[in-house]
């Protein structure tokens, strides 16, 4: 039977009932989940119009359907219905700009409970497909380039793209963890994008062991729902976008988590960005090390899916690592990915080999000041004519003490700015204190809560004053 496409849903009939459900089966083993919703869609359009009740063919299809794969067809029904709303909501004119940073768009809106919703969104240049989802895929090297992230750990593999994930983010003052549920949707053929959705889940299959992590300033956030879209633009670039909805269950005001997360949300995008780039260049590199060994999934499972699609476009494969086109060699320039390195490799953002050494820009203007003084010190030799190298030293020293007192003057105009800073921290702190003290939902844990934001706004109001003077 021809393969099902986005548009080339066949007419089901008796005659070919039970080859369709059988499709759906297949397609739900293969993670094509948009095309096996929309068989079975028809399918129980068919069912429910009645139309040759009697035919043996009809009768075993809805004994198949209501028997003991009914859990199966039911998840089917609701894995296709969410990843369609998904693609929906992408598109949804509902999202408002909250800022644009190093070419990752972050979008907002706010769910009628209060929640917010985040939208990151940006084009990978130089990246491959399949070194994102390689990077994606590859949950227990989360705490290697995930911002705030010091554990993650794969506790089951529940299918091909179906995971059951652990992981926790860590602060000065606060820890958060989380045990997420992800699979993946095969929609390249039909959409020219692949899909993950996710969410945080309480219960666990048996015989699966979650670390436990104890303490006060520890809690275990909720995460609502983990969109992700990785459309293909060309064999070496790809569109990502990424929606959550994660309730951090942090004691403060939700207008300031929705203000932190706002402006923070676009850097996990950037890391994943950097890190795939890395992939390419650097043969060391842990995740290409799992591609080349993992090659079940990668080259067997995987890279078929993408060479179809690329091979429809006219693209040229790279039957090394499975991407779009052989990886260009390594030039004497710095290239896009991580930072460069005097020996010619890219820097990973968490692990680099090697840094860049630069002289301090106000050494100079130091050694300067020292001679100016050390020449005003001494007692000045009585001669008929000064020598010029002298004189214009002296004239270039002068200039730097005028530039250095500038710079002094500067300095204590923004002391000011420092104080309104402090008065600024004292103030939300004051406004929380009293917050907790007023709510009855806290008053059994507000000593605590008021320790640690103390902590907290202490290292907040320590770091400004670091940054302003």
């Amino acid at each position: 039977m021809a393969e099902a496409g986005r548009d080339t849903i066949p007419n089901v009939s008796f005659r070919n009932i039970l080859e369709l459900i059988a499709e759906v089966q297949l397609c739900r083993e293969q993670a094509r989940l948009l095309v096996a919703g929309r068989l079975l869609a028809a399918v129980d359009r068919y069912l429910a119009s009645g139309q040759h009740a009697g035919r043996q063919e009809v009768k075993e299809a809805h004994a198949l359907l209501g028997g003991e794969l009914k859990p199966l067809f039911d998840e089917v029904r609701q894995r296709a219905a969410e990843c369609q709303s998904s693609l929906d909501d992408w598109q949804s004119p509902d999202w408002l700009v909250a800022q644009t940073f190093m070419g990752i768009t972050t979008f907002y809106k706010v769910d009628p409970d209060g929640s917010l919703w985040i939208k990151m969104h940006g084009t990978m240049d130089d990246v491959t497909i399949m070194d994102q989802l390689a990077v994606v895929r590859e949950v227990d090297l989360f705490n290697k380039w995930v911002p705030f992230c010091d554990t993650s750990k794969l506790l089951k593999r529940l299918g091909i793209v179906e995971l059951l994930v652990y992981f926790s983010m860590s602060i000065p003052g606060v820890g958060r963890d989380c045990v997420l549920h992800a699979y993946g949707c095969d929609s390249v053929l039909e959409t020219g994008c692949v899909l993950i959705q996710g969410r945080s889940v309480e219960e666990v299959p048996e015989g699966v062991e979650v670390p436990q992590v104890k303490g006060w300033r520890h809690a275990r956030m909720d995460v609502r729902a983990f969109r992700a879209k990785v459309e293909v633009l060309s064999p070496t670039s790809a569109r990502t976008s990424i929606v959550a909805n994660v309730d951090p269950k942090a004691p403060v005001p939700k207008s300031v988590v929705n203000f932190v997360v706002r402006k923070m949300a676009g850097m996990f995008l950037y890391c994943l960005k950097q890190t795939a780039k890395c992939i390419r260049t650097d043969e060391g590199n842990c995740h290409r090390r799992r591609i080349v060994e993992d090659k079940g999934f990668y080259k067997e499972w995987l890279f078929p899916r993408f060479e179809r699609f690329y091979r429809r476009q006219g693209w040229t494969v790279d039957e090394e690592l499975g991407g779009g086109e052989p990886a260009s060699k390594l030039s004497d320039e710095p290239t896009g990915g991580g930072a460069w390195c005097p020996n010619g490799k890219t820097m990973s953002l968490s692990h680099g080999t090697c840094t860049p050494f630069r002289r301090k820009a106000g050494s100079q203007l130091k050694n300067s000041l020292k001679r100016l003084k050390t020449t005003r010190r001494s007692k000045p030799t009585v001669t008929a004519e000064a020598p010029p190298p002298q004189v214009e030293k002296l004239s270039i020293d002068a200039r730097l003490l005028e530039k250095w007192q500038a710079k002094r003057d500067s300095r204590r105009n923004q002391t000011a700015g420092a104080r309104l800073l402090g008065s600024i921290l004292f103030a939300v702190c004051a406004a929380w204190v009293r917050w907790a003290l007023t709510s009855e939902e806290r008053a059994a844990a507000r000593v605590r809560d008021i320790s640690w934001f103390v902590c907290v706004a202490t290292v907040l109001l320590a770091t400004g004053l670091c940054l302003v003077l």
